[in-house]
This record gives structure tokens, sequence and C-alpha cells, in this order.
């Protein structure tokens, strides 16, 4: 089975990308590997562990994410291909939404809504 590395916890939006990538150009099912930089989701790669890396390099609302660029430069890997993938988050609760007065999130989130 093909393996693909990617940053975030199993759910995540690269997650969601590289099997998508994999159904669409591919036409494989696949393992995906989380990581917890960008640098080990290459690092994977570049040592076997994984057959690919998935990493987001631009966000439609958000820019360029820089740090994919910068683990990218000195990599020995190869970019092969691309997916548009769409986010979609959403705020789930109990409760009335006039009583939310406060939202925990990861910056890159809250700036996407």
């Amino acid at each position: 089975m093909i393996k693909f590395s990617f940053q975030g916890e199993l759910g995540a939006y690269s997650e969601s990308a590289a099997k998508a990538y994999a159904k669409n150009r591919l036409e494989r099912e696949i393992t995906t590997i989380p990581c917890s930089t960008f640098k080990q989701v290459l690092d994977n790669t570049e040592a076997g562990i994984s057959d690919y890396s998935i990493l987001p390099v631009e966000n439609s609302i958000e820019g360029n994410v820089g740090e994919s660029y910068d683990v990218l430069y000195p990599s020995t890997l190869y970019a092969i291909g691309e997916i548009y993938h769409k986010i979609e988050h959403c705020l789930i609760g109990n409760g009335k939404l006039d009583d939310v007065k406060t939202v925990y999130s990861h910056p890159q989130a809250l700036g996407q809504c």
C-alpha cells in the first residue's frame, strides 16, 4: 500500500487532501502517517518511511504557507502534483449562538473564517 506523510492529526485537512489526491490522481487507496511538523513530513519521505509527502503551500484566504516553502527549499524531494482541497470549518456546540462570547482556535483556522 502507498504511504503518505502529512502534518497534523488523523482527520486533518491535509490527510483528507492526501486521500483525495490518491483517489483522483493515483486511483489507489493509501495509508496515511500523521507528523507533528512539516519538516518531519518531508523527512519521512526522504527516509523511505512514506512514499509521498503532502504539504499545504497556499490558502486562498490566508495566502502562502511560508513554513512549507521553508522546508521544501533544502529538501531533495520534488513537487509532482497538486490538489485544490476545499476547507470548511464548523462551530459546534450546544446552546444558543447568541450565548457564545469567545471562540478558541488555531489562528490559521480563525483566519480562514
